[in-house]
Order: structure tokens, then sequence, then C-alpha cells
């Protein structure tokens, strides 16, 4: 069949568009900062966070142990 793929590949795809996005907020971020802006530590934080998990998908292949996963947000919720 063309085009099925597990679910483990359409999460590591979705990753991937998710890096893309926290790349460019990055390089938007670093732009606000360069012109005297100030992002909040709990900014920092939350793309850390989103960071961290992206990170442990590709480090996974797609496949999610939720409690791990779950762990990598510090409230595990």
């Amino acid at each position: 069949m063309w085009g099925a793929r597990s679910k483990e590949e359409n999460t590591a795809r979705s990753v991937q568009t998710q890096e893309m996005l926290l790349n460019s907020l990055k390089k938007n971020i670093q732009m606000l900062e360069s012109l005297g802006g100030n992002v909040s530590p709990l900014m920092l934080a939350k793309i850390k966070e989103y960071q961290d998990k992206a990170d442990y998908i590709n480090e996974t292949n797609g496949k999610i142990d939720l409690k791990k996963y779950q762990s990598l947000t510090g409230g595990g919720s």
C-alpha cells in the first residue's frame, strides 16, 4: 500500500515540523533580544521543554514511552 506509514514514522515526521517551528521561534527571539527586547524565563523554559520532547522522540525514532515523555514536562502531566 503506497503512502501507508507507521504511527512511529508519523510521530517522527510531526517532530520534524515542530523542530522547524522551534528553530524559527528561536531566531525570532534572537532578533527580539538584539533589538533590546526581553523574553520571560517561563517562555525560555517552555521552549526548552518542547525541544527536549522533540529530542526524545528523535532518539526513540518516534516510539514513545508515555511515562518517560511525560517526565520531560517537569510536572508529569
